[in-house]
């Protein structure tokens, strides 16, 4: 029962890619084209920087004002991060680095402390640490130095 009506026929493009090849220099040019215009505009109408001279006592310059071109004013303004804001970054890096160094060494100190002695939250060995004789060298260094007595031993 076809009924005689013309049939869809199935053709091949004509050329894929040219097609592709349009559809990339369209995409192309809605990001070149404005943004040319965007550097012809800043280019002819707000021109280069020009340096003044001023009182550094009434007036102090923002970093942006420094570049001579307007774009890489913008993008100092606006995009790249100031160069004050990155120095006290990498200065509170810094001081967390030695606030951690600090607590790991105070940490290991209490922790060999507590091995010496035998005592603190984890019991740590039914063996003394160290040897008789080194206890006796470590005792006369600490009342050498005007530390505590050491406690009676179990």
């Amino acid at each position: 029962m076809g009924g005689g009506a013309p049939r869809m026929l199935r053709t091949r493009t004509k050329d894929n890619a040219y097609d592709v090849i349009k559809l990339l220099f369209r995409y192309w040019l809605y990001g070149a084209v404005p943004a040319s215009l965007i550097v012809a505009y800043t280019n002819l109408f707000v021109g280069n920087a020009v340096l003044h001279d001023y009182d550094p006592e009434l007036y102090e310059p923002e970093e942006d004002e420094f570049y001579k071109y307007p774009i890489q004013r913008w993008l100092a303004k606006y995009i790249v991060e100031d160069p004050k804001v990155t120095y006290y970054k990498q200065i509170q890096q810094l001081e967390i680095a030695m606030q951690f160094g600090r607590q790991v060494r105070f940490t290991t100190e209490v922790f060999q402390l507590q091995k010496l002695e035998d005592e603190g939250m984890i019991p740590f060995f039914d063996h003394p640490v160290v040897s008789r004789d080194l206890r006796d060298e470590l005792d006369a260094w600490a009342n050498q130095n005007n530390f505590a007595e050491r406690p009676s031993e179990r």
